[in-house]
């Protein structure tokens, strides 16, 4: 998913540097939709890195409480595992946003373009 979003982060830079003519409508129904399926795929991370941030809590309190190798393991699995999915949301979050920036951007630009060319 960071390889898809970032390649639509630069096709939407890209289109929106361009000089040449361009069906805006086309494209603005094919950003909008990827935003929809990035908007989805961030609110999927978004559960899944509650969900191990909690198991993760619960594991060192548990720790706390009764010191025991398998806990600990278990602690630091989800540590492991926690950080990369902490790294992906915040990647997902901000190119989002920066999406919906860019696609504010698209809709001036068809808008221009619409003005100029009545």
């Amino acid at each position: 998913m960071k390889k898809k979003i970032l390649e639509i982060v630069a096709l939407a830079e890209k289109l929106l540097l361009s000089d040449e003519n361009t069906d805006w409508d086309k494209e603005l129904k094919h950003f909008a939709r990827w935003i929809g399926y990035f908007q989805h795929e961030r609110l999927v991370h978004l559960i899944v890195t509650c969900l191990f941030s909690i198991l993760t809590m619960l594991s060192i309190m548990i720790n706390i409480y009764s010191f025991s190798v398998p806990t600990i393991l278990l602690s630091l699995l989800l540590v492991v595992l926690l950080i990369p999915y902490i790294g992906h949301y915040y990647l997902l979050e901000n190119k989002t946003q920066y999406l919906y920036d860019l696609y504010d951007e698209m809709v001036k630009k068809a808008n221009e373009a619409k003005k100029g060319g009545s």
